[in-house]
């Protein structure tokens, strides 16, 4: 089951659609979003890194084996009191995203995966130049090519 993707409106959506599409080739399309299902008793927020027991109430809530939580944050800070140009070094740092998909077997009650990207932008480009859609989209396809890469392959 894929939960609730926490990640900012302008590209939840986005990001929804793709992972539903990447985890649906993944896994041969055995795979659920917890909205469409909406017998569900479980939270919309499953915060990274749960405890076991928190685990096992989702296996109790939603009767499946495995559960998809990403997480999307934009750590760029307030620039809006802040020359940006003249200190470029400070801007790298200030204007970044991090993802994090973790996946928990909810039979064992534990964290099976857990991977974290973070995406900045480059120091010599504008601070619009590269929307923070962006830096999120390419830390998530990041993730899925490592997840794919170290996967194996489920056949029919």
């Amino acid at each position: 089951m894929l939960g609730d993707i926490e990640a900012d409106a302008e590209i939840k959506e986005e990001i929804t659609k793709v992972s539903l599409n990447d985890f649906s080739e993944h896994l041969k399309n055995r795979i659920t979003y917890y909205l469409d299902n909406k017998s569900l008793l479980i939270p919309q927020k499953i915060n990274l890194k749960p405890n076991r027991t928190t685990i096992l109430d989702l296996k109790k809530g939603t009767n499946y084996d495995f559960y998809i939580n990403i997480k999307c944050e934009d750590e760029r800070n307030d620039l809006t009191n802040f020359n940006v140009i003249d200190h470029a070094y400070y801007k790298k740092q200030m204007t970044f995203a991090r993802v994090t998909i973790e996946v928990y077997d909810l039979n064992k009650g534990e964290i099976t995966y857990s991977q974290s990207i973070i995406g900045s932008i480059d120091e010599f480009s504008s601070v619009t130049f590269k929307p923070k859609h962006k830096v999120i989209m390419g830390c998530y396809k990041k993730l899925i090519n490592q997840i794919n890469k170290k996967s194996i392959k489920i056949t029919n």
